[in-house]
């Protein structure tokens, strides 16, 4: 690959409106869109700068729990994803107009499951090394 594809725009690409209204061209890698993963990574960079969820913070957090709260009164991972891909679907059916606020929903809720991910890799390396 050489370095005039990395974040060289696709000719069948359409121009991605920016935050200011202007328009820009999409940023690509090897000809691969990559505007949605650099919002997740910055969503996920969000919670963890802004809100405190680091990983060792998620480790708190179950991955699932058979009722609606975990016995300290939060949410699993899975019910905080399936409820974030719930109001992206709400919204969704409200039509075309509201497809910015669609894929804001989906980029908060990909960003949940990346630190449902590093959550369950945590507890998975915690297996290996054989403590509980």
């Amino acid at each position: 690959m050489s370095g005039a594809e990395v974040g060289a725009s696709s000719p069948s690409s359409p121009p991605i409106p920016t935050r200011d209204g202007s328009e820009d061209a999409p940023q690509t890698f090897a000809g691969v869109p990559v505007r949605a993963m650099e919002d997740v990574m910055a969503a996920r960079a969000e919670q963890i700068l802004r809100f405190g969820h680091t990983p060792e913070a998620d480790r708190e957090t179950p991955v699932w729990c058979p009722r609606p709260f975990t016995p300290d009164g939060g949410r699993s991972f899975l019910w905080l994803i399936s409820s974030h891909l719930r109001a992206a679907t709400d919204h969704a059916s409200f039509g075309r107009g509201h497809l910015a606020i669609v894929r804001r929903k989906l980029v908060k809720t990909a960003a949940l499951i990346l630190a449902a991910i590093d959550r369950i890799d945590a507890e998975l390396a915690q297996d290996d090394r054989g403590q509980p």
